[in-house]
């Protein structure tokens, strides 16, 4: 069941973040598939860094680079189930973690909980 609960992860999971994504660019005023088509090139990039350096050298943005800032101007934006996922995916600040150990994320720890 675990096995296929990751694989579910990789799969059905990401699909609804790329839709979460689809739909908060429709709420910026990105029309019919142009939310879609302005992401191509992110999730293209992603996944293949993903694949060729691993988790870890692919990590990029705000938390990885402990942008306090960033991060709680794009809560403060977020409402309902887009702010509860953004806080959620703390797997995210645990390979930020992993790949800085010499930077402190508690202030990041205590705004995502």
């Amino acid at each position: 069941v675990k096995y296929h609960a990751a694989a579910a992860i990789a799969s059905n999971l990401v699909v609804g973040l790329i839709g979460l994504s689809e739909q908060l660019l429709s709420e910026c005023g990105f029309l019919g598939e142009d939310a879609h088509n302005a992401l191509v090139p992110i999730i293209q990039g992603n996944i293949g860094h993903i694949i060729k350096d691993g988790l870890k050298e692919a990590l990029t943005g705000p938390i990885e680079r402990n942008d306090i800032q960033t991060i709680e101007k794009h809560i403060s934006i977020l409402d309902g189930n887009a702010k509860q996922i953004y806080a959620f995916l703390l797997s995210v600040l645990d390979i930020a973690k992993d790949k800085n150990e010499d930077r402190d994320y508690r202030k990041i720890e205590e705004i995502l909980k």
